[in-house]
């Protein structure tokens, strides 16, 4: 896709990736990077991206965009709902819930954006004091994603859980730049990704869902050493309901 900035013969970067723009201030892009440039002032498209259209199929509405079919209950919010009762396998005693909005997980305090909590401070929980960090669809919205799992990680007790629900990459309408997200998600997660991390950070992993569910996002969790440890689950084990529209995107990733 074709992007113009007012910037002419100038460089900017996304993602890591530098992007350079001609004597006219054009730049040949992929999809992704495009709708990221789009939403940033003194940049706009060229090449539209194709509309989301709504379908009927066998009673069910669906949104289509680019031969992909998204179910309507994607666009409604409270991804937590979806997830609820595996997390309370997992997410038992005192903990806390980040980025929860008005749906935090049973028992847990929620911690939102602009109160005297949010993902990077903690300031009213101590250092080994949670029995569970529980967080849906928050990490992606974090730049300095990382840095907010050491934090969260150095709140749990021994042998305290990290559940994390993240959108899975095959909902392109969530990547970075999508048309239903902007700029409001700042990265893609994937469960090797979050693996690399996990283990990085001395959690052991005891849940991974590897493929998208009804929701089209994935879990995974952790659990901090020490203390009583939860057995780890065979991948193979793992219950996925799949929406029968779910298909592997055609998309670039």
């Amino acid at each position: 896709m074709r992007v113009k900035s007012k910037y002419k013969n100038s460089m900017t970067c996304v993602n890591g990736e530098n992007i350079s723009f001609d004597h006219k201030g054009i730049a040949d892009v992929v999809e992704p990077i495009a709708m990221r440039l789009s939403c940033r002032p003194g940049y706009e498209l060229l090449d539209p991206p194709p509309p989301v259209t709504i379908v009927t199929i066998d009673g069910k509405r669906y949104y289509k965009y680019k031969d992909e079919f998204y179910p309507e209950y994607l666009n409604q919010g409270n991804a937590m709902s979806y997830i609820k009762d595996k997390a309370l396998e997992y997410c038992k005693g005192r903990g806390i819930d980040i980025g929860s909005s008005e749906w935090p997980i049973d028992g847990a305090d929620a911690i939102q954006e602009g109160g005297k909590e949010d993902a990077y401070n903690l300031p009213s929980y101590e250092d080994g004091s949670l029995d569970f960090v529980f967080s849906s669809h928050c990490l992606e919205h974090l730049d300095k994603y990382k840095d907010a799992l050491k934090l969260w990680i150095q709140k749990l007790k021994r042998g305290g859980i990290l559940f994390l629900y993240l959108p899975h990459k095959d909902m392109k309408l969530w990547n970075p730049g999508g048309l239903w997200v902007g700029e409001g998600h700042k990265w893609i997660p994937t469960h090797e990704a979050l693996t690399e991390d996990f283990k990085r950070l001395g959690l052991k992993i005891i849940d991974v869902n590897k493929d998208k569910d009804t929701y089209w996002s994935f879990h995974i969790v952790g659990q901090k050493p020490g203390g009583k440890q939860v057995k780890k689950k065979e991948i193979e084990d793992t219950e996925v309901e799949v929406d029968p529209w779910n298909r592997v995107s055609d998309f670039p990733q």
